[in-house]
């Protein structure tokens, strides 16, 4: 059954349960009445604009077998009906089927004058008959049509293609007049509503709901307004469209600073409690608004500033279903609601008032817990003006705005954190200090907020950097932009505007490294020697990359592009343009863990994420371009600049920034501790509070630049060497004034045509080259007679950062695993740190050494997935899951899950078992420990070291004691013959002939510059070698690639005796990132064809090539 009708113009449909959204009969209805009853009545409500209008009215019938219609209790039709019916009437006859499928038209113009102009309801009923109860077929669809033959030019409201025109309309009424603007009162006045349309009715609310012709009161004299008022009005006329709706906050701040002091709920329909879990707090604080201290402020305090007032229906906030400040997580245009955004000057001066679209904006801070939501507003023209068009930040930005941010303090916040570090400047310094250095940057202005008349709080607009916003401060056109932003849930690299398409080839350039690459140069789009290069798109604007570096080193910001929250990037954007690409640019954003709420060191340790694509960054990009030293040097002279001689980020300067915000302020946040103070504790905070906190700040930058240049000098991104000093800084001087140059050490050089007196390195003549290790260097030999095992008391544990996911799969199938871990350390019992990151993997291998033949028992216990394996011998190649955990569990808490438990395992004294653990962490807490019970080990305990030794090979590590080894210089080798004498000082044969073919080298060297633009391995050799360079190999010659080597390898192939006394040269430089300034170690596993050659030979030279610092 389906039933429809025209309403004003739309056409209402009535579906009842048993018809499917297809329109389909389904088979309720049939049980209701097959058998039971040929009668069905059902009624339609409608209303009609003005039926005067009209000349026609038709009723339009499909049936299946007959009916009566009655219009607003009239009878008016009927077919194939008795005359009399009751309740359980039938139809005359069987009508046939192919009948019903036509519409019939029946003229009910003579009955017109009975429909009721809206907003009256109108009835049509139905009583639809069936031609018995045990027919099972039966039918009914019908519609009811008005018309109208009137040559009248009118627009119509609702497009109906191939049916009926819609009612049309035949002109749009005037806005609502009203006698006061909105603003500031201090006493009551008469509000007087007119409309220049004759005939109007006007209706208004105030309680922030949306004035319709069938919601609010009818205006019949002027309203007397002596309090905060949000008032809202519309004027109606049958026939014509309704006007606009009409906004005016009038904010009364003797009533404003009263409201709700003891957190009652503002009015009907405010919720109180919390809402889907989310925390609703009211009012102003009395301990405030009545302190001897402040009472007298608080007027003051709420004029400081402007006003934004958000008025909106209350269900778009607060319904549990679609409110969208009770559903915080939920995002996009489906949680977009509408509503009148006004701003309001206390000086009186011009504001503006907007319909625009409304949502929830933040991350973290859109937990339930916090009460005090930040917005995002969107100008479109299905509420009004497409765009906002006010000088919202003066001479300063742009005019016109197609959405706007209106954030607040939410980490360290009052409200939230209940924290005594909240300041409102943190995150805006950042971007002040942006913008002086002359980078792109989002500008914002404090407001305070309103919310149908409640006192919100302080908040702060922001721009949305993305392609309107680059269009505007960049140039070109909004679809030339890509924006990629990391996406809030899976804080991944995502487009929001354009694609990942020119991202991922700079990303491409980026991972092949900067060392002696030229690739600093090419994401330029130039050659090495400076030139441009057509073929290269431009990907790098190096002083922007720098500039928010230094900002970021400066300001410690740990939730940033370098987050220490899961060492993945956050609060991160990539704006580029790929039709004239110019270089992408990174602005600062949402920067609130900073200046003395961050990192003290945020330059170590090193990011690893950035080397994938959807963690690239432009903290990564920055420290992987180090390794070039034009953009070093470029790197030192951007600092330089910035950190001294009055530079912007002197104390001075800096401090002076934190003042100018500080001063736009310093009373309003009188109200914003009335309004949350107390939100977190009692007392509430205060002025006092908050000025210690930006007094914290100060001291924060006043302090700053000495521990800032040590991390950088650190990590040699500064020169060790102070720049030189002018005793006049740039500006106007006399005539034949006096210039002096002071340099701190060395030669100092300089030029007048305003070009650098440092020639690039990529255009200057190559470096020196160095000797690393001489052919008669110091070092240590051994033949083993077994394997070398390393000692007991650790195991090894490796770590991959930036892998999300918890499965133990997302870390074994990633690309870096096993070759390639961030972090490597050893630990004295198997167990890892607990909670030290995020989206990361760990395996912890090496093997046990029981230290009694007995039935041992394991546990592990994981954050989040994990699994422990064991081998039934020292080869890692025999190892099998024995316990493993699916989900996550407590640390040490080993009988969460039974799978958590290992069966009995008999392992055998004086043996040793290779086992490894592997832990997932995604997010949250993370833990990985192991336990065991079994022999002397009577109670269930972590698996300790004296139990454990590392995987790997041991004696390449630089930390391997050595100490027993023979120590020599020169050559290792020996002869039975003649020949090879002259190139070794070292005789092994009455070790190594006939009883080993592998000899153990290890050379120990230091290293003072690790900058090289090449790295040669200089080998004499018989038969052949394998090559480790601090633990990592470099090379292997005459031995398979695949093979393990073992204490008694050998080489399997000679190395002629002629050749064999020739240095052979293999080039390592891909290696030169194993380097360390300071110690190293070069570790040979010399190869003989067999332990019976009559001669065997190893002699190593290692040489570099500095890379140049450029030439004067």
């Amino acid at each position: 059954l389906c039933l429809t009708s025209h309403s004003g113009g739309v056409l209402c449909t009535a579906q009842f349960d048993n018809v499917s959204t297809a329109g389909a009969v389904g088979g309720d209805l049939k049980d209701k009445m097959l058998g039971v009853n040929a009668s069905l009545w059902t009624r339609i409500n409608f209303t009609v604009e003005d039926p005067g209008f009209y000349d026609s009215l038709t009723l339009r019938m499909k049936y299946e077998d007959g009916f009566i219609a009655y219009l607003n209790g009239v009878k008016v039709a009927s077919r194939n009906a008795p005359t009399t019916p009751l309740w359980n009437s039938t139809a005359l006859s069987n009508r046939p089927i192919a009948d019903s499928t036509v519409f019939e038209d029946i003229n009910l113009l003579a009955y017109k004058g009975l429909l009721n102009p809206a907003p009256a309801k109108n009835v049509l009923a139905i009583h639809a008959l069936n031609d018995a109860a045990s027919n099972d077929e039966f039918f009914l669809l019908p519609e009811l049509t008005v018309a109208s033959n009137q040559v009248v030019p009118q627009y119509f409201p609702v497009p109906t293609p191939g049916t009926y025109n819609s009612a049309g309309v035949q002109d749009m009424v005037a806005k609502v007049w009203v006698s006061h603007d909105r603003g500031f009162y201090s006493s009551g006045f008469q509000a007087t509503l007119t409309c220049a349309t004759s005939g109007v009715t006007i209706r208004y609310t105030t309680d922030g709901s949306t004035p319709t012709i069938t919601n609010g009161t009818v205006y019949t004299a002027p309203l007397s307004i002596s309090q905060t008022t949000t008032l809202r009005a519309i004027a109606t006329r049958p026939g014509w469209f309704d006007s606009p709706v009409e906004t005016r906050t009038y904010l009364f701040l003797n009533d404003v600073k009263t409201q709700s002091p003891t957190g009652q709920a503002p009015g009907p329909g405010w919720p109180t409690g919390t809402v889907n879990g989310q925390t609703i707090n009211y009012g102003m604080d009395p301990d405030i608004v009545n302190s001897p201290t402040y009472s007298g402020q608080i007027i003051t305090a709420l004029q400081q500033i402007p006003s934004i007032s958000i008025v909106t229906d209350l269900k778009h906030l607060f319904d549990p279903g679609s409110g969208i400040y009770v559903n915080a997580y939920s995002d996009g245009r489906a949680w977009e609601r509408p509503a009148s955004i006004e701003l309001l000057n206390p000086d009186g001066s011009q504001g503006f008032q907007i319909d625009a679209g409304l949502r929830i904006r933040g991350g973290y801070s859109r937990s339930g817990g916090n009460p005090k939501h930040a917005f995002r507003f969107f100008f479109r023209s299905e509420y009004g003006k497409s765009k906002l068009e006010y000088p919202l930040f003066g001479d300063e930005g742009a005019t016109e705005f197609k959405k706007m941010d209106l954030r607040t303090s939410q980490n360290y916040s009052w409200s939230f954190d209940g924290s005594n570090q909240n300041t409102f400047i943190r995150e805006v310094w950042s971007r002040d200090t942006e913008r002086e250095m002359g980078q792109p940057t989002t500008r914002s202005r404090y407001y305070h907020l309103y919310i149908n008349g409640q006192y919100w709080g302080l908040y702060q607009t922001q721009e949305r950097a993305e392609a309107d916003w680059a269009e505007t401060y960049l140039g070109g056109d909004s679809g030339d932009y890509d924006t990629i932003k990391i996406e809030t849930n899976h804080r991944q690299m995502t487009p929001t505007d354009g694609d990942m398409e020119m991202f991922t080839r700079f990303h491409g350039i980026a991972v092949q490294g900067f060392l002696g690459t030229g690739n600093y140069w090419k994401l330029q789009g130039l050659n090495p020697d400076g030139t441009q290069n057509p073929a290269f798109e431009k990907h790098l604007d190096v002083d922007n990359v720098i500039d928010e570096m230094i900002i970021e080193y400066y300001t410690g910001d740990r939730d940033g592009p370098g987050s220490r929250y899961g060492n993945v990037p956050n609060n991160t954007k990539a704006i580029g343009n790929r039709v004239e690409p110019d270089g992408w640019v990174w602005p600062q954003h949402d920067s609130e863990h900073s200046l003395g709420t961050g990192e003290n060191d945020l330059v170590n340790p090193l990011t690893t994420a950035g080397a994938q694509l959807q963690y690239f960054n432009h903290q990564w990009l920055h420290e992987q371009m180090t390794a070039d030293v034009d953009y070093r040097m470029r790197f030192a002279d951007r600092v330089q600049k910035h950190l001294f001689n009055g530079g912007l980020l002197t104390a001075e300067k800096g401090v002076a920034r934190v003042n100018n915000r500080a001063s736009q302020i310093d009373m309003a946040i009188i109200a914003e501790s009335a309004r949350w103070g107390d939100s977190k504790r009692e007392p509430p905070y205060t002025k006092v509070d908050w000025e210690n906190a930006v007094n914290g700040i100060r001291s924060f930058i006043i302090t700053r630049i000495p521990t800032l240049l040590s991390q950088f000098r650190g990590r040699n991104w500064f020169p060790a060497i102070d720049a030189p000093t002018l005793n006049v800084q740039s500006g106007l001087v006399s005539p034949g004034a006096l210039l002096i140059i002071s340099g701190s050490a060395g030669t100092t050089y300089y030029t007048t045509d305003g070009t650098d007196p440092r020639v690039p390195a990529a255009q200057s003549t190559g470096g020196a080259a160095v000797t690393l290790i001489a052919e008669n260097a110091v070092k240590r030999f051994h033949i083993p007679t077994g394997e070398v095992a390393s000692s007991t008391g650790s195991i090894l544990a490796e770590y991959w950062y930036g892998i999300g996911g918890t499965a133990i799969s997302d870390l074994t199938s990633n690309p870096r695993y096993p070759d390639s871990p961030d972090q490597r350390s050893y630990l004295t019992t198997f167990e890892i740190p607990v909670d030290a990151a995020d989206t990361y993997g760990t395996r912890v291998r090496g093997w046990l050494h029981p230290p009694t033949t007995a039935t041992y028992t394991f546990w592990i216990a994981t954050d989040d997935n994990g699994e422990l394996w064991l081998s039934s011998d020292e080869s890692p190649a025999n190892v099998t899951r024995i316990c493993r955990v699916d989900t996550w569990t407590p640390s040490r808490s080993w009988d969460s899950y039974t799978s958590q438990r290992s069966a009995g395992i008999n392992l055998v004294a004086g043996r040793k078992y290779y086992i490894e653990a592997f832990m997932k962490e995604h997010g949250g807490g993370d833990n990985l420990s192991v336990a065991w019970r079994g022999g002397p080990i009577s109670t269930r305990q972590i698996i300790a070291g004296q139990y454990l030794s590392p995987a790997g090979i041991g004696w390449i590590a630089s930390d391997y004691d050595d100490g027993a080894w023979g120590l020599g210089l020169g050559g290792v080798g020996y002869e039975t013959e003649t020949g090879y004498e002259p190139y070794f000082n070292i005789d092994v044969r009455d070790a190594m002939y006939n009883k080993n073919s592998t000899c153990y080298i290890r050379i120990p060297f230091s290293v003072a510059n690790t900058e090289l633009s090449s790295l040669k391995l200089r080998v004499r050799y018989d038969d052949g070698f394998i090559a480790y360079l601090n633990g990592r190999e470099v090379k292997r010659v005459n031995f398979d690639a695949a093979a393990t080597p073992a204490w008694n390898s050998a080489a399997n192939a000679s190395h002629d005796d002629a050749a064999a006394v020739q240095f052979e040269e293999f080039d390592i430089t891909e290696h030169i990132s194993t380097l360390r300034t300071g110690s190293n170690l070069l570790a040979i596993q010399g190869l003989n064809v067999s332990a019976g050659s009559t001669d065997f030979l190893i002699s190593v030279e290692l040489k570099g090539t500095e890379l140049s610092q450029g030439d004067i």
